[in-house]
């Protein structure tokens, strides 16, 4: 039982926080910069990858 319990509480916990980012991303948008920071990221993500395999 205990084990149910904690178990629920991570994927409470896991959830909520992307419920709540998801949220927030709605409200107040991120700014251009900020896009362009998370763009830029995204891509060398991609390229790391390529470059790996």
């Amino acid at each position: 039982m205990y084990t149910a319990l904690v178990i629920g509480a991570v994927l409470a916990l896991v959830f909520g926080t992307r419920a709540v980012l998801w949220l927030s991303k709605l409200i107040w948008p991120p700014r251009p910069e900020e896009e362009k920071i998370h763009r830029g990221v995204e891509e060398a993500r991609k390229r790391f990858d390529r470059f790996r395999y």
